[in-house]
């Protein structure tokens, strides 16, 4: 039986609401319903996802209200914040395997091929159905073809690994807030969280936490107490990702910290300390350079053996300008307006607006028109603003041949351009790389955003040689984006050292696209210091004059 706290449902974000329409409307799909039903339900989730407030806590007249809700909409939004489920999602669930549940999920196959692969091959999990593709079984149906089914092993082959897996974005506060109650209730104690989420890694399958209480207290105490805990047969869950509790005494807390810490290479090769009276003793004791949590992972910081501790890397507070976001001239929730005073608000100096190009226009790209409309109002706000600069800028589309999407009277036209790319994503090594290389060296782009195009736990990164794409950022001098949305952080950390190398600088963005993914900074940061970012090396480290400075050595 799960335990669990029935007061959960009053947290649920604008997010996870937004995500329980879109699977509504998937597995209402799957079953055949009628497509003006399912669209009322995929409407809802894009509606809900652009909102600028918080549905939680909101009376039913106000959320009606809303734009693009409705009364029908509205009402079943209650009843999620309320009860925690829609029974709706409930009575389609209770007649599909889970199998085919956790398969509506996955990126590329759409609810109406599953259900064919369903009805005609009798296949209702992720691993029947990848075995089904190898065996060629889908070149059989209506509607699937060799390309297709090729493609598909790849997509399903990442989703499988992915199972069970989270990203520390998901867990952070949750596992905070269960350090928070340990120190609150036994605050005689010692208490630290260990193992990958204190080495900062962004993908997480199991939760760990060092303490000298005693860990059946523990269990029974934040099973009470807090919403995103439970607990079966198997053991405790925190938000589904599985809860170790390791106990230990006083005198061997540092030392069970150290090892318990990881990852399990690094740590074999100290030599045993017992009773050590921290970590940096056990380095001491093995003549080894101490580094902070988060580098021990990184081989790049291990080889050199040199010391690093917390104010050596680029940290949270280092950061002064916000690059890479977007307004409501695109697919933004907020004005241009309430971006910048959201950024004033939060003690940053600048602030570079990059809505869509036109070629995305699933996303409302600007086309030229909307282009100079939208750096007339940047103009009457930096004109209202006092010591804060809205920087003009694009995040340009690169196109299949590399070329970025505006000519170039256009581009000249932007102070700052974000080149990314965004629509075909399957190009192979020598094609991807070919296409990155040009638009690195079109004069034109300043900024490489998310490089790879990976969606962590739901997208690979597409093929790259990654040696050949930094040298070529820095003949070029271009910066690289670590792109901070906790589902993307792309580059991955492990590529920032050899950056550093080259001298590359790193721009930690958030790709906001509300005022709350602002916020995402901060797991930009965690990432960045994994990979051995310094300030320095940090691009929106740069204060308003230096930073103004910079903009103005852009070559055109």
């Amino acid at each position: 039986m799960i335990l669990k706290n029935e007061s959960k449902t009053s947290t649920l974000s604008n997010r996870e609401i937004a995500k329980t329409f879109q699977f509504l409307a998937k597995i209402m799909d799957f079953h055949g319903e009628s497509s003006f039903k399912t669209k009322a339900y995929t409407n809802a989730y894009l509606n809900i996802r652009k909102l600028p407030q918080e549905l939680k806590g909101m009376e039913l007249s106000e959320i009606a209200s809303l734009p693009g809700i409705g009364k029908a909409i509205s009402e079943k939004i209650v009843e999620l914040c309320e009860k925690g489920h829609l029974q709706l999602l409930e009575n389609y669930k209770a007649q599909t395997p889970e199998g085919i549940q956790s398969l509506l999920t996955m990126k590329g196959l759409g609810a109406k091929k599953l259900k064919v692969i369903h009805e005609n091959l009798n296949i209702s999990t992720p691993g029947e159905l990848l075995y089904a593709c190898r065996e060629n079984r889908l070149l059989s149906l209506k509607g699937f073809g060799q390309k297709s089914q090729d493609a598909l092993i790849p997509q399903l082959e990442y989703f499988i690994e992915s199972q069970g897996r989270f990203h520390y974005a998901t867990l952070d506060r949750a596992v905070h807030n269960i350090l928070d109650l340990l120190w609150e209730r036994y605050p005689s104690e010692e208490h630290a969280i260990t193992g990958a989420m204190r080495r900062k890694c962004i993908i997480i399958d199991e939760i760990e936490i060092l303490t000298t209480a005693s860990s059946s207290e523990l269990v029974v105490l934040i099973l009470q107490e807090l919403e995103s805990l439970e607990q079966n047969d198997q053991g405790v869950y925190v938000l589904g990702c599985p809860l170790h509790i390791i106990e230990t005494d006083i005198e061997n807390f540092s030392t069970e910290l150290f090892y318990s810490t990881g990852p399990s290479d690094y740590v074999s090769d100290f030599e045993e300390l017992i009773a050590a009276e921290s970590e940096e003793a056990i380095y001491e004791a093995s003549n080894v350079a101490f580094i902070i949590p988060e580098l021990r992972d990184n081989e790049h910081i291990i080889g050199q053996n040199r010391e690093v501790y917390d104010d050596d890397l680029v940290q949270y507070d280092d950061l002064k300008g916000v690059l890479h976001n977007h307004s409501t001239w695109s697919d933004g929730v907020n004005s241009i307006r309430e971006m910048a005073q959201a950024c004033i608000d939060r003690g940053y100096q600048y602030l570079l607006m990059t809505d869509h190009s036109q070629t995305a226009f699933y996303a409302n790209g600007l086309n030229v028109d909307r282009v100079l409309a939208q750096m007339e109002e940047i103009d009457q706000l930096n004109d209202e603003f006092q010591n804060f600069t809205i920087y003009k800028g694009i995040e340009s589309d690169i196109l299949s041949s590399g070329a970025l999407d505006y000519e170039d009277d256009i581009l000249a036209l932007f102070d700052i351009i974000v080149a990314s790319v965004h629509a075909n994503l399957k190009m192979d090594i020598d094609r991807a790389t070919k296409r990155l290389l040009t638009a690195i060296e079109n004069p034109y782009t300043h900024i490489l955003g998310h490089p790879t195009g990976r969606l962590l736990l739901s997208r690979e990164s597409y093929p790259l040689d990654w040696k050949r794409i930094l040298d070529a950022c820095k003949a070029n001098d271009v910066v690289i984006e670590l792109n901070a949305n906790p589902h993307r952080l792309d580059i991955d950390w492990s590529h920032i050292q050899p950056a550093l190398d080259r001298g590359i600088k790193i721009a930690i963005n958030p790709d906001a696209h509300s005022i709350s993914g602002i916020d995402h900074m901060h797991y930009g940061v965690l990432a960045a210091r994994k990979g051995g970012l310094t300030k320095d090396m940090c691009l929106n480290a740069l204060d308003a004059s230096e930073f103004n400075k910079w903009v103005k050595t852009l070559k055109y």
